[in-house]
């Protein structure tokens, strides 16, 4: 056997962090987390902490808005996908009944995390517009 059989099996070592292409996807994987998270930040202070301080302005006949406990579990949810590099919502909305609805479409997929008035969490994937997935996380 070679005095240093790894090389003969791998071939030559090289550094592969120097090559340009895998420089260049980590700066766009790195761009994309930062763009995601600034997203998400845009997203918990224009629509969630607005709501939390103006609820009243979201009040409209037969339309229930989110109360501040259910808004702060908004927050902490959002806070949390945001920092485990989750890709943010296309939306977040109130859903009339006094919960949030954080809402991502991607292609055909869509999919819609429910936070209820009474505090419980549902998860729905739609696939074609048909739910692929109903999930109650809390």
């Amino acid at each position: 056997m070679l005095k240093d059989s790894s090389v003969a099996l791998s071939g030559e070592r090289r550094l592969v962090f120097a090559e340009p292409h895998v420089r260049e996807a980590e700066l766009v994987k790195r761009e994309r987390a930062e763009e995601n998270r600034a997203a998400w930040d845009s997203f918990i202070d224009r629509c969630l902490v607005e709501w939390g301080r103006n609820s009243q302005a979201l009040q409209d006949d037969d339309f229930i808005p989110p109360d501040t406990d259910v808004i702060q579990l908004a927050c902490e949810i959002a806070l949390g996908m945001r920092d485990e590099g989750v890709a943010p919502p296309t939306m977040v909305v109130p859903d009339g009944e006094g919960g949030v609805s954080f809402e991502r479409i991607e292609g055909n997929v869509s999919a819609s995390l429910n936070i209820h008035a009474d505090s419980t969490v549902e998860l729905l994937v739609f696939e074609d517009c048909r739910l692929s997935q109903r999930r109650h996380l809390l």
